[in-house]
């Protein structure tokens, strides 16, 4: 071990301490090399520059296997080497997963041989006293004459009042919080809420200069306490993806496109494609109540041999959903084409996709669209501006030959359970489950990544623009005397038959 004075005259070392105590990468690659053996990925820069505010409250939800918990382990240990907090509270789903994680970090200090050479051997001794509050895995770590408590807690554990000497707790570590045993329990998780806002938040005087309260986990479920923080102006959010909606990887360095590709690959054969979605792509879904389920998704190849056998008798009907404007938060154009096979009474998703189109360009996109697929019905919704809105679309089909009819949609308000927000399209998309749950859609694997998605949160989807245009299908082929199997149980043909109804009527 070396002492204080030694330090302080051995200049490289001294200059090294202070660069790993500002860069918390440089601090985890010197002194923790096991652990953090690969390069840091963009996404794991985002996360460490997120934890390093100078902020009272931090949350991260992040993609499952990132190596979430090492890096709050890594930050605990760096607090208890720079002897910068007195009270640590580390808190996760169950007291023994906190313990475990907590015993992890007495480990990582103590059989650490550098850490030896320049700290010396840090003294990690239980708590003594009778005080109930702590709990008999708590422990003490000595760095010089500096004391640091490291308590580990559960899930509804006693956290309020905590005082330790003069100390109260000035960091906050809550990983991993919320269990997929209780997330899908309503009274869970109000309960999980209530203990979290009314003990963890009312632990320490926010107003005090040093306490930090960082929370990370992955999202787990759309009502989850994760959810409701990242929208909470008064903490400092980062939320992150693995991929875009079309699983194009946002971090190649961490996770290639291949890579992705597998892996939605083996979520898709196992009927768990939410599950991706929450836990790689931080998008909330619940399955138990979630009226398209990723099961229920069936794929196909455009050059696959069955598809080739009844391509050419497909009636390919084109729709478009344009955005008003164009701006960076501005809904996107939606387009679609759907391929209706009147023999066997299947409709085959052939192109489904979103973009921020000017308006000219949302015709030259549509009509390119129309001759790739050979479509013969465009629907154009026309959003309350009428010809506005359609006119460019019937121009610019008479100058390419005017080979596909133009049909206007309107857009209807919803009522009854399809009102409120969303409530017409709610009810347009809710049109096309019984489809979905009959078989009697497929997806073309390379093209409808985005739109599955937004299914998949509906009626919570952080996005509607493709979906609300595929489920313009459903008016269009009863407009046009196309009968695809209905329903055939009697609640669900009544639920069915009323959000037909929504669009039907007048707004």
């Amino acid at each position: 071990m070396m002492t204080n004075e030694e330090i302080r005259n051995d200049e490289s070392l001294k200059e090294l301490l202070e660069v790993a105590y500002a860069d918390f990468s440089i601090f985890c690659k010197v002194f923790f090399p096991d652990d953090f053996f690969k390069d840091f990925s963009s996404l794991h820069r985002l996360i460490i520059d997120k934890m390093e505010m100078q902020e009272k409250k931090i949350v991260v939800q992040a993609p499952r296997g990132i190596g979430k918990t090492s890096l709050v382990k890594a930050e605990i240990a760096k607090a208890i080497l720079y002897a910068d907090k007195h009270f640590i509270v580390y808190i996760s789903n169950s007291a023994t997963s906190a313990s475990m994680q907590t015993e992890s970090i007495k480990t990582m200090l103590r059989a650490n041989s550098y850490i030896k050479s320049i700290f010396g051997d840090i003294k990690t001794n239980k708590l003594e006293g009778d005080d109930k509050t702590f709990s008999k895995l708590a422990w003490v770590a000595t760095v010089d004459t500096h004391q640091t408590l490291v308590l580990p807690r559960g899930s509804g554990q006693q956290v309020r009042g905590l005082l330790w000497g003069h100390y109260r707790p000035d960091l906050i570590i809550v990983d991993d919080l919320e269990d997929t045993d209780t997330i899908d329990n309503e009274e869970q998780r109000d309960k999980r809420k209530r203990w979290f806002f009314g003990d963890v938040m009312k632990t320490k005087s926010l107003v005090e200069k040093n306490f930090k309260l960082i929370y990370i986990d992955t999202l787990k479920h759309e009502d989850s306490l994760i959810s409701h923080l990242l929208v909470d102006s008064s903490w400092k959010t980062l939320s992150l993806s693995i991929c875009d909606e079309n699983y194009k990887s946002l971090a190649p360095d961490f996770m290639s496109d291949k890579d992705i590709m597998e892996e939605v690959a083996n979520h898709r054969r196992q009927g768990l494609l939410d599950i991706f979605a929450m836990e790689y792509m931080g998008m909330p879904v619940a399955k138990e109540t979630a009226t398209f389920k990723s099961e229920d998704f069936k794929s196909y190849r455009e050059d696959g041999e069955e598809f080739l056998k009844i391509k050419d008798r497909l009636i390919n009907i084109e729709i478009v959903d344009p955005a008003k404007t164009v701006s960076k938060h501005s809904a996107e154009t939606g387009i679609v084409v759907w391929g209706v096979d009147p023999v066997l009474g299947t409709l085959y998703l052939r192109y489904a996709k979103g973009e921020k189109l000017h308006p000219d360009e949302q015709t030259d996109r549509a009509f390119d669209v129309a001759e790739a697929f050979n479509v013969v019905v465009m629907g154009v919704e026309d959003t309350g501006l009428g010809e506005f809105i359609t006119y460019p679309f019937i121009n610019e089909n008479m100058k390419r030959g005017g080979n596909v009819d133009i049909i206007p949609l309107k857009a209807k308000r919803g009522k009854g359970e399809f009102s409120g927000e969303h409530g017409g399209k709610k009810a347009r998309v809710y049109s096309l489950s019984p489809y979905y749950r009959k078989g009697l859609i497929y997806h073309n694997e390379n093209m409808t990544g985005a739109y599955e998605l937004q299914l998949l949160g509906f009626p919570k989807s952080k996005k509607w623009d493709i979906m609300d245009a595929a489920a313009y299908i459903t008016e269009l082929l009863d407009s046009g005397n196309i009968i695809i199997t209905p329903p055939d149980d009697e609640e669900d043909l009544m639920k069915y038959e009323a959000s037909l109804g929504n669009w039907r009527t007048a707004p």
